[in-house]
């Protein structure tokens, strides 16, 4: 009996001593403050074309860094890249040598990537308007990996208590067809006339799932109010801090109707939250109280407010409020078929302009991509063999490729040539990263150290590999065995900037584990 096996593969950009490691792939998934501060694009009353300068002031973000923000440009540079829609709210964090990049999402896009701004004489487009970009590098962001609820009256799911109720469901004493879901239109920018509206978590333990895997950061109950006195008490409290999600209207007009907010209490330890429109809804709720105002119909640079009412069987249930129809599909659907709202690109070493793009279409899995090649490994548990993908580089992949283009991350079908349909630029810069006790950045180009295998410093060392360099002490614990004798299935390098590292555990679900630190010792203050 033949196996496919999972690999895992860990990339970190630059390491530091005394603060810690800097991951510089964690950032926001651009999933909740899709107009907290630092936020460029398309303002209320505009087309949707984006904006440059210095990003606008606003509330603090929940996701904020300390490090510099940048928005998209205003306009496209000179280049051959055929003009297409805008994205909206495109920022980048600058670190000291990558950016981390989110957006709205576009209805219906199916991927994102990121690339450096191409030489013309690169850029081939097709009658059909297909562009491709000879010998790129890709940076693709993937679906994002993720359970599912239960969702509206469909089956239970073994070990998820969180059922996502929008279609034909009964909820706080009013029927609401799916149609119901959205709840009126806001804006993703801050803008004269408008207001935040902040998001914060409860920090009431029965305010998320209390058993079971499945939760999200929409599971949480959360409290969205214009108020700062609100958000300071709630924050005094503990609550999750989630930043600003949206702006809506200072004042009523003809133009606005009111959400409510309603608190329905069955009993300890449970909670019902609803968030309506006036209406027949509101009429249901005789104890509601005002919470913000929207906008009853669209306008320019407005987007829709949907919700998904989240019920949990192990806490407190409520709706979720959500930007946009890709961002309702995520906190409907969650699971792992939608993508991440989110980029990264790394190893910059100078100003750089990075191209961002929404694709019709995922980007091909072109093979497992690794710091070094490897054949394919067959593994043995008993009588069962684990077959292992063999391991490229990213030379390989582009050595297969006929257009020389590399997917990074992509994850759908080998034969996808994904289209974009939404394009935007973003000017990006390294900046100086603080003095640190040690730091390691991986940079493009570096001489690789030589690592020698050591003892690994127990007498049970079962399918463990520990090396050391110069600079780092490392350890593969519980991994397969290579196609030598002695040998690992395990690689690490330094690739894009960034150090990566593959390695299959043995004989699968036996926790697998690399661990890196560095050779110099960090001194602790005796204070």
């Amino acid at each position: 009996m033949s196996f496919w096996r999972t690999t895992l593969s860990v990339a970190l950009s630059g390491c530091l001593l005394a603060s810690g490691c800097s991951n510089k792939s964690s950032s926001h998934d651009g999933s909740g403050a899709a107009g907290s501060p630092g936020s460029s694009g398309a303002p209320p009353g505009s087309s949707g074309a984006p904006n440059d300068g210095p990003p606008p002031t606003g509330p603090t973000d929940a996701y904020d860094s300390g490090r510099k923000t940048v928005g998209q440009l205003s306009a496209a540079p000179d280049t051959q890249l055929p003009a297409l829609p805008a994205l909206s709210n495109v920022l980048a964090l600058e670190g000291d040598d990558s950016a981390s990049i989110t957006f709205d999402p576009i209805d219906g896009a199916l991927d994102y990537r990121v690339y450096p701004l191409p030489d013309d004489a690169d850029i081939t487009t097709a009658d059909s308007g297909a562009v491709v970009v000879h010998n790129a590098t890709y940076r693709c962001a993937g679906d994002r990996e993720s359970p599912p609820p239960m969702l509206d009256s469909g089956p239970d799911i073994a070990g998820d208590a969180i059922r996502t109720q929008v279609d034909n469901q009964k909820l706080g004493g009013y029927q609401r067809a799916l149609a119901d879901a959205t709840v009126g239109y806001v804006y993703t920018h801050p803008d004269d006339g408008l207001v935040p509206v902040y998001a914060l978590g409860e920090a009431d333990p029965n305010a998320d799932s209390t058993c079971f895997f499945a939760r999200w950061k929409e599971s949480r109950v959360k409290r969205y109010t214009t108020s700062e006195t609100e958000r300071s008490q709630l924050l005094t409290d503990l609550a999750r801090d989630d930043g600003t999600v949206f702006y809506v209207p200072a004042a009523a007009d003809d133009t606005t109707t009111t959400i409510y907010i309603d608190d329905d209490k069955p009993g300890p330890p449970y909670l019902n939250r609803y968030y309506f429109p006036d209406g027949p809804e509101a009429d249901a709720h005789p104890n509601k109280t005002p919470a913000f105002l929207v906008l009853k119909d669209t306008a320019p640079g407005a987007q829709p407010l949907m919700r998904v009412f989240y019920g949990n069987r192990c806490g407190w249930s409520h709706d979720e409020l959500s930007v946009g129809k890709e961002r309702f599909n995520r906190a409907y659907h969650q699971g792992d078929k939608l993508p991440s709202f989110s980029l990264h690109w790394s190893g910059l070493t100078k100003p750089t302009t990075l191209v961002v793009e929404a694709l019709d279409s995922g980007c091909p899995y072109q093979g497992y991509l690794s710091p070094q090649a490897m054949a394919s490994v067959t593994g043995h548990y008993g009588t069962q063999d684990f077959v292992h993908q063999p391991w490229i580089t990213i030379d390989d992949a582009r050595a297969a490729s006929s257009t020389g283009e590399v997917f990074v991350n992509g994850q759908h079908e080998a034969t996808n040539k994904p289209k974009a349909i939404a394009r935007s630029f973003i000017a990006v810069t390294p900046q100086p990263h603080p003095k640190m006790d040690f730091f390691a950045p991986f940079t493009p180009g570096d001489t690789p150290e030589t690592f020698t295998t050591v003892p690994c410093g127990t007498d049970n060392c079962y399918q463990t590999w520990r090396e050391q360099s110069p600079t780092f002490d490392q350890m593969f614990i519980d991994v397969e065995s290579g196609p030598t004798k002695d040998s690992g299935l395990f690689a690490y390098g330094s690739v894009l900037g960034e150090l990566w590292v593959s390695y299959a555990d043995v004989s699968a679900d036996t926790n697998g584990k690399f661990r890196l630190t560095p050779v110099q010792k960090a001194t602790m203050s005796d204070s």
